[in-house]
C-alpha cells in the first residue's frame, strides 16, 4: 500500500511541474559572455579532417547501410507476396513481387515467386477460357506464360510452361480464324510451333494454313483485263 502511494504522490509531483523546480537548487550556470582567467568554459575542440581512406571507408559504410535497408524493404514485399501466393491470390502476389524488383533489382529469390506467380495465374486464367463455349481470348494466358519464361531461367520452368504455352498460342490460332484474322492466326500457330517444336500436330496443321491462304481466291493474281 505504501509503494503504491508513493507512485502516486511523485506523478503528481510531476504533472505539477515540481521537478524543473528542484533544479533550481542545482549548481549556478556558467556566464557565457565571462571571457575571464576563471572562465570554466572550454572552446569546441577542432577535429582533425579524415584522410581519404577514411572518407572512403565512411562512403563504403553509408553504401553498405543503404543497400541493407534497400533489401530488408524488398524481403518485406517478397513476404508479403508469399502470403498472397499461399492465398491462392497469384494476382495481389504478382503485385508484391514486383514492388520487391522494383526496390532490390537483383533480388533473385522474388524473381522467381513472381514468374510462379505468373504461371500460376496463367493456368487459372486458361480454365476460364476453356469454361467458356465462345468469345475465347487468349492473350492474358499467353502474356503471363510468356512472362514466366522470360523471369525465371530454371529448366523446370521453361519446361513446365512449354506444352501450356503453345496450347495457348495454338486456341488463340483458332479464335482468330473465327473471326477471319488470317494473317494473326497464322502468326499464332508459329507460335504454337515454336513454343513446343516437337508437336507435330502443330507442324501439319500450321503447313495445312498456309496452303490454303495460298490457293485462296483472294491471294491469287488479278486477272488481266
Amino acid at each position: 500500500m505504501q509503494k503504491l502511494q508513493l507512485v502516486g504522490w511523485v506523478s503528481v509531483l510531476l504533472l505539477a511541474g515540481s521537478l524543473p523546480a528542484i533544479a533550481q537548487y542545482g549548481t549556478t550556470q556558467p556566464d557565457s559572455t565571462d571571457k575571464g582567467p576563471g572562465s570554466s568554459i572550454k572552446q569546441p575542440e577542432q577535429q582533425p579532417e579524415m584522410t581519404e581512406e577514411q572518407k572512403a571507408k565512411q562512403g563504403e559504410n553509408e553504401q553498405q547501410r543503404q543497400q541493407a535497408t534497400t533489401r530488408n524493404l524488398a524481403i518485406e514485399a517478397n513476404n508479403k507476396g508469399v502470403a498472397f501466393q499461399a492465398q491462392g491470390n497469384n494476382a495481389e502476389a504478382i503485385t508484391a513481387f514486383q514492388d520487391a524488383l522494383q526496390k532490390d533489382p537483383t533480388y533473385d529469390l522474388a524473381k522467381q515467386n513472381l514468374a510462379a506467380s505468373h504461371y500460376n495465374l496463367a493456368l487459372e486464367q486458361a480454365k476460364q477460357e476453356q469454361a467458356k463455349q465462345d468469345k475465347q481470348d487468349w492473350t492474358q494466358v499467353i502474356t503471363n506464360l510468356e512472362a514466366a519464361r522470360s523471369l525465371s531461367a530454371d529448366p523446370a520452368m521453361q519446361e513446365r510452361t512449354t506444352r501450356p504455352l503453345s496450347i495457348a498460342y495454338h486456341n488463340q490460332a483458332a479464335v482468330l480464324l473465327e473471326a477471319k484474322q488470317v494473317p494473326e492466326a497464322v502468326t499464332s500457330m508459329e507460335k504454337a510451333v515454336e513454343a513446343d517444336s516437337s508437336n507435330e500436330k502443330y507442324k501439319d496443321e500450321l503447313t495445312k494454313l498456309k496452303a490454303s491462304i495460298a490457293q485462296s481466291p483472294t491471294n491469287k493474281a488479278p486477272a488481266k483485263k
